[in-house]
């Protein structure tokens, strides 16, 4: 156990969390890697205290059996969150660092929204850290900047694309994307194959055939791909684009909006990819939009997801799909005819050196590598991906998951954890993420306090940056006692799903034995199989070990893992299974906008994709005002979104906004840099 600043850990004593991050000796990345089995050419070291894990690691350990996979997941909370993140690596280093057994904690990494606007960091907290805590929250490997830069590039695809065509005949618009004696690019080529069109050359082509290849005739008014920052900006929500002349000249003037970064279609693909090459084939099947005439135009057929797989990745080297690579290798199966026989040697020569499910095929420092750092005890963990839970899928890397369950083997541990209330995160973990990755889950840890179950019992609002009210720090049965509802909702909901599910007390100093015990008592009823005090923020992996226990006999239940709805069933009805049986809503209204959404959807083909449903994180419902379990109400369906290449569909819900707004005090105003030292103070 890594030694660290010992001070007296109550509320009023203990250091700020960066103090304490700070403050820790840290093992060598590399020393990290071999302590959970991994060899020292299957990581990329990113300074002394991060590395990428190359995923060929999946490929020496196909043999090894998975370890056990335990999701830790929470009550609907307070603006302030009730603590997940510190539970899941309290928890983690208990088993580990004090149990003695093979973990592993896979966290997402921070959005630099709540960073700088409300939480102040997402990296665990007190003596449960993910360090160093500057790395997890700002930056870390760049991986979000590469998804920003890759969503916008196709964002900048899409509207060039649309003012090209509008001022240029068929036969312009060919010869400009195929210059006489320029030879087909490989984006060109996938196109050509996916047209019909493989084995042409360009002179072969009949006019009819050059205007089907050049034209896209994308309608303006179906664009659904917005630009992306990993900032809070409520006054990029609803923006005009193309005010510039020639734009509003060929009507290409309309209105956009930006969604924040962890919201993008790109940031759920890094998160559900399984290799470098699936990465490539789901950007290439992101849907924009539609033409005119009503078929689907994608970011292969506008020729750029090549260099948006590129993007998410720090090197160039690249294995591309290619139609003479070994059969049965997912560069083999969905490439066009190759039209220049004479490289395929070459290759095939290059497959072999970069082949594996990620390994060399991944490059250097690819964003499909997870990111490897250790918590305050040194116990290892893969940070990895962020997707919103209340917008996105709410879920850290499919990969990150893959690799650890691997490394920890039979008797060991996998900790990871899905984003925001059960409703929301643990909701699309088991429905998106465990169908995607085949994965199934030994057990369910439910994160309570006392201070959230007030608050959805009726208490008073809880601000950001302002001093709790009473009722939160001092002992009110009555009111506890109301808000049972919400954590008797979330462990019955968990429990349909068929895993065994354990509650989290994750303990506050001014809580007192009798609301402890009143918790305590309405989860076992609701069906928990047990309900731990956990003490981890102020005592590390040590207040963890009676909760580290407690998932150990909970995975050795049996685990009756099922989904809640088929994909057979039809979107309106899958909505209605997550309303009704989830939210405890009577029933769903769909506006014009959302009726029009699903008998398109039901047109294209793609009315088999799960659902993912973006609402508010507070309350069961699409309204955070409804607190507790509320019930009996109508579930409004706003509007809904096809992320085709991520894999499932978005309906989206009453008011809620895909950018986030800055509070009137954000958590910027703690953040700054010691000019003495150079180190980062106030990121708690």
């Amino acid at each position: 156990m890594l030694q660290f600043w010992h001070l007296a850990r109550s509320a009023s004593t203990q250091p700020p969390d960066v103090v304490i991050s700070q403050s820790a000796k840290l093992l060598p990345i590399q020393t990290v890697a071999k302590n959970i089995g991994l060899l020292d050419e299957e990581i990329l070291p990113h300074g002394s205290t991060v590395a990428k894990v190359k995923l060929d690691v999946l490929k020496r350990l196909a043999d090894r059996p998975n370890g056990n996979y335990v999701d830790v997941t929470a009550i609907s909370p307070t603006p302030l969150g009730e603590g997940k993140t510190t539970t899941t690596i309290g928890l983690s280093q208990a088993l580990g660092a004090h149990l003695k057994k093979k973990v592993m904690t896979v966290i997402r990494q921070p959005s630099q929204g709540p960073t700088f606007g409300i939480k102040g960091g997402a990296a665990g907290g007190g003596y449960s850290q993910i360090v160093p805590m500057e790395d997890i929250n700002i930056h870390l490997t760049g991986d979000f900047h590469a998804v920003t830069a890759a969503n916008n590039l196709l964002a900048a695809a899409i509207d060039a694309r649309m003012i090209h065509e509008a001022g240029a005949t068929d036969e312009q618009l060919f010869n400009r994307l195929v210059p006489e004696g320029r030879p087909f690019t490989l984006p060109m080529l996938r196109r050509l194959g996916q047209l019909g069109l493989a084995g042409r050359t360009r002179d072969q082509l009949s006019p009819a055939e050059r205007a089907r290849y050049a034209r896209l005739d994308i309608d303006p008014a179906s664009v659904t791909w917005t630009r992306v920052m990993d900032t809070s900006d409520r006054f990029l929500r609803d923006i005009e684009i193309g005010r510039d002349p020639e734009a509003r000249a060929k009507g290409c003037a309309r209105q956009t909006a930006f969604q924040i970064t962890t919201a993008s279609e790109c940031m759920a693909i890094l998160a559900l990819a399984t290799s470098l090459a699936d990465l490539r084939e789901r950007l290439g099947r992101i849907v924009v939009g539609v033409s005119r005439s009503g078929r689907m135009v994608t970011a292969d057929d506008l020729g750029v997801a090549g260099a948006m797989a590129v993007l998410m990745k720090e090197s160039a080297r690249t294995a591309t799909m290619h139609p003479h690579a070994p059969p049965g290798t997912a560069m083999h199966r969905h490439a066009p005819p190759c039209t220049a026989p004479a490289c395929c040697s070459r290759v095939v020569e290059r497959f072999h050196d970069h082949q594996g499910p990620g390994g060399r095929l991944g490059g250097r420092r690819s964003t499909i590598m997870p990111n490897l750092m250790q918590t305050l005890e040194g116990t290892p963990a893969m940070v990895h991906a962020g997707p919103f839970a209340n917008i996105a899928h709410g879920n850290s890397s499919v990969v990150g998951d893959l690799v650890g369950l691997k490394l920890v083997g039979r008797d060991g541990y996998l900790v990871t954890e899905s984003g925001f209330g059960a409703d929301c995160g643990m909701e699309k973990f088991f429905d998106i993420k465990c169908r995607m990755s085949g994965l199934r889950p030994q057990a369910v840890v439910l994160v309570a306090t006392v201070r959230g179950l007030k608050h959805q019992g009726g208490g008073p609002p809880v601000v950001a940056g302002q001093r709790l009210p009473k009722a939160y720090t001092s002992e009110d049965l009555g009111l506890l006692r109301r808000g049972l509802c919400n954590l008797e909702r979330h462990v019955r909901n968990a429990t349909l799903f068929g895993v065994p599910t354990l509650v989290a007390i994750n303990y506050f100093p001014t809580d007192t034995p009798a609301e402890i015990e009143l918790v305590r008592k309405a989860a076992l009823a609701a069906g928990a199989t047990d309900a731990v005090v956990g003490r981890h923020f102020s005592q590390g992996g040590a207040g963890a070990v009676e909760l580290a226990e407690a998932t150990v006999a909970a995975c050795r239940r049996p685990s009756r893992f099922e989904y809640l709805y088929p994909l057979e069933m039809g979107i309106k009805e899958k909505i209605h299974t997550i309303a009704t049986r989830i939210y405890g809503a009577r029933d769903v209204k769909f506006a014009p906008a959302a009726e029009r959404k699903v008998a398109l959807y039901d047109r294209l083909g793609l009315a088999g994709l799960p659902v993912c449903m973006a609402k508010t994180q507070y309350s069961f419902s699409h309204d955070p005002a409804l607190k507790g379990a509320p019930s009996g109400y109508t579930l409004p369906v706003r509007d809904l979104t096809a992320a085709v290449g991520a894999g499932f569909l978005i309906p989206v819900l009453g008011a809620m906004q895909t950018m986030p707004g800055l509070p009137t005090r954000p958590a910027f105003y703690n953040i700054d840099l010691d000019p003495a030292t150079g180190r980062v103070v106030g990121l708690n």
